[in-house]
Parts: C-alpha cells; sequence; structure tokens
C-alpha cells in the first residue's frame, strides 16, 4: 500500500514517503544549482531503498566531498553497491578506484561488464589496456574499437587516445577495429535491422549526474538526463595510452580512401552516405562514394588519395566532429 502524495512523475510514484517535489532527478536540480547539501538530502532516502542511480550519485558526492565530508572509503561503499545492482558508471568508477591501488585484474571485470552496457569510461579503459598490454593481452584492433566506441559518445579523453592509436596502427589494424566497433554498437540486431553503425547515439542514464567538474552555471533542465561519461572521470584518474611507433608501410600502389561505416545492406550505406554530404559539405562534397562489400557486411568508403597522409586529413575532420573514419589502402 502507499502512503503520502503521489507526484506526476512516474519514478517517485514507486516510493512512500516522499515529499511531492523530491526525487533523485530534483537532488540532481539542486547539485547543479550547487545545492550540494540539499541534493544529498534528496538522494538519501532513495539510496537507503537501494536505488541505483541514487547509490551512485551519493558515491560521487563522497568522493568529491560536497554536501558531505570527503571520504573515500565511504565512495567506494556506494558504487560497490550500487555496481551489484548493474549499474555501469558505479561499476566503471569502482573499477578506477581498484586499479588505483592495484586490483587490476578486478577492475578490469567491472569495466567489461560496464563497456557491454554502453559506458564510455569503461570502453575508454579497456581501449588502454588492450592498446598498452596492461592486464588484459595487447590486442590494437579491439583497442581501437572499445576507443571508437567511448569517442563516438562524446568522451573527451577518447579522441586524444583515439589520434595515438591512428599514428601507431596499421591501415588492416585500424580497419579490423572499426569493424569491430561496429559489430559492438551493432549487436545481435544488425542482421535484421539494417540499422547504420555510422555514429550511434549513446544510451541516456536518467537521474545521474557527472560532477567531476564544477558548473559555471545551472543546465537546462533538459541537460538533466546526462550522457555517463561526459565528464565523471577527471583526466588524472584514468591512464593515457603509450605511443608505439608508427607501423611500416608495406603497401604499393593502388590508392586510399576513407571509410565510414560499415552496413548490413548497400542501400543503408547510401542513405548514410546521403546524410553525411548534407551534414559536413564542406569536407565530403567532392568525394566519389564507394560500397565495398566484405562477407555479410557494406562498406562505405569515399575518395581517391595518393597517399594515407592525405586521406588521415580528411577523416580527422570527420573525427573532430564525433563521426568514424579512419584510411584504407585499395589494390
Amino acid at each position: 500500500m502507499r502512503h503520502g502524495l503521489i507526484t506526476a512523475t512516474a519514478f517517485l510514484a514507486l516510493f512512500v514517503s516522499v515529499p511531492a517535489l523530491g526525487g533523485v532527478k530534483e537532488g540532481v536540480v539542486k547539485w547543479q544549482a550547487s545545492d550540494y547539501k540539499g541534493a544529498v538530502v534528496e538522494w538519501m532516502p532513495f539510496a537507503a531503498k537501494g536505488d541505483p542511480d541514487a547509490l551512485f550519485n551519493m558515491g560521487q558526492a563522497y568522493k568529491l566531498g560536497r554536501g558531505v565530508p570527503l571520504d573515500k572509503a565511504k565512495a567506494e561503499d556506494f558504487y560497490r553497491r550500487a555496481a551489484d545492482k548493474g549499474h555501469a558508471p558505479a561499476q566503471s568508477n569502482l573499477g578506477i578506484l581498484l586499479a588505483q591501488r592495484g586490483e587490476k585484474a578486478r577492475a578490469a571485470e567491472l569495466w567489461q561488464n560496464a563497456a557491454a552496457k554502453r559506458d564510455a569510461r569503461a570502453q575508454y579503459m579497456l581501449g588502454v589496456l588492450h592498446f598498452n598490454g596492461d592486464t588484459l593481452p595487447k590486442n590494437w584492433p579491439l583497442a581501437y574499437a572499445y576507443m571508437t566506441q567511448a569517442n563516438n559518445a562524446g568522451l573527451p579523453q577518447a579522441g586524444r587516445a583515439l589520434a595515438t592509436m591512428t599514428a601507431s596502427l596499421s591501415p588492416a589494424d585500424r580497419a579490423a577495429g572499426s569493424e569491430m566497433a561496429a559489430a559492438m554498437t551493432a549487436g545481435d540486431k544488425l542482421a535484421s535491422s539494417g540499422k547504420p553503425v555510422l555514429a550511434p547515439a549513446p544510451r541516456k542514464l536518467a537521474n545521474t549526474v557527472a560532477l567531476d567538474k564544477p558548473q559555471a552555471a545551472p543546465p537546462k533542465p533538459a541537460q538533466l538526463a546526462t550522457v555517463p561519461g561526459r565528464s565523471v572521470v577527471a583526466n588524472a584518474d584514468i591512464p593515457q595510452p603509450r605511443a608505439a611507433a608508427p607501423a611500416p608501410n608495406t603497401a604499393s600502389g593502388g590508392e586510399w580512401r576513407i571509410q565510414l561505416g560499415a552496413f548490413s545492406q548497400e542501400a543503408r550505406a547510401r542513405e548514410a552516405w546521403t546524410t553525411l554530404r548534407r551534414e559536413y559539405p564542406a569536407i565530403v562534397s567532392g568525394l566519389e562514394p564507394a560500397y565495398a562489400a566484405s562477407g555479410a557486411m557494406v562498406r562505405l568508403q569515399a575518395g581517391r588519395f595518393a597517399n594515407p597522409g592525405d586521406a588521415n586529413a580528411v577523416c580527422q575532420r570527420l573525427r573532430d566532429s564525433g563521426r568514424p573514419c579512419f584510411a584504407v589502402h585499395t589494390n
């Protein structure tokens, strides 16, 4: 039986003895207005009932010492309780705390769980581990795939790391990594839906906030459902991939193209090219598209470049806009 006032918000209606204007999301509003103590007051009863978002937000508060005393042990406890409920950002943050004290194997397990739920920070960390061969086996195509996913989700560190990888990996490794990223994003639904994997939209997580970077001004209400990982982890919390010597270019003859995505149907690839020409005319206008079959996939490629430098220059402009792209050599 429910007690107390029932608000119009469906989420709050699930709980009892909660004021009409109170709730996890209302705590987010107060936090972003710098009312940290008020935010914590909103979250505490929900955390006590085991709400994963509230547990995660309490972990963030204790990690930063806002609204409550700074206490890393309590932060870890809240993260762990949320992580046990499958909360991907909590799994990611808990993994970082464990890795900082040397428990890298356990951290990697948590990041693998969170990455499967498309958490950008976890994808970033797995990319770093596989690139460096740290804790997990060195696997550059897989590292490139994870980092591409994190970059597509908007994680700033991922863009810088992806540039390091692009300079280090061979075209074949980058091509393999891009196809892995496409397969990860599309999952088992790709073959049946035919949806493009050019630039997947990141999954949004309601009622959690990115708390590690102070806000200059409260964001608009529409921004309260934040993209996980945009600013939750400070740069100092996560390692950068070590730069490796560029792989020698053994290709001779032929030409270079830029690869823009992989699709289950050529019609979808053609639709994606039309969209790219409309959204990025200054970058791709004048380039000739090509649709290269590869097993059950169709790769969208474009352009004719005499060398990889010219192709990568175009790709970099697209990557800066959040679009995956890499240079490929054709015979």
